[in-house]
């Protein structure tokens, strides 16, 4: 009699609906496409935009600018990357 009142009781814990089941692959398995770049825009002599598809993940480390030049600071809004950087020299 145990048995047969867990097992009720197993059954009766379970969601029960007629909706579509949840697909776990994107859980699972990891968004291995980087984000692609739709545009860039120069704020400023000092900022420069980047916008991007979905989230971009970045740190300072990870960029490098040509010409040379040294990179202050970075901040994400949304699907938009801003990169500080030291006054740019004409030519």
């Amino acid at each position: 009699m145990k048995q047969n009142t867990l097992a009720v009781l197993l059954f009766s814990c379970l969601p029960l609906s007629c909706g579509p089941l949840t697909d776990f692959r994107e859980l699972l398995e990891p968004d291995l496409v980087p984000p692609c770049l739709i545009g860039v825009r120069s704020v400023n002599s000092t900022e420069i935009e980047l916008e991007f598809d979905e989230i971009p993940v970045s740190q300072p480390d990870w960029l490098k600018l040509y010409p040379q030049g040294n990179i202050l600071s970075l901040s994400r809004n949304d699907l938009v990357l801003t990169i500080l950087v030291d006054q740019q020299k004409p030519g």
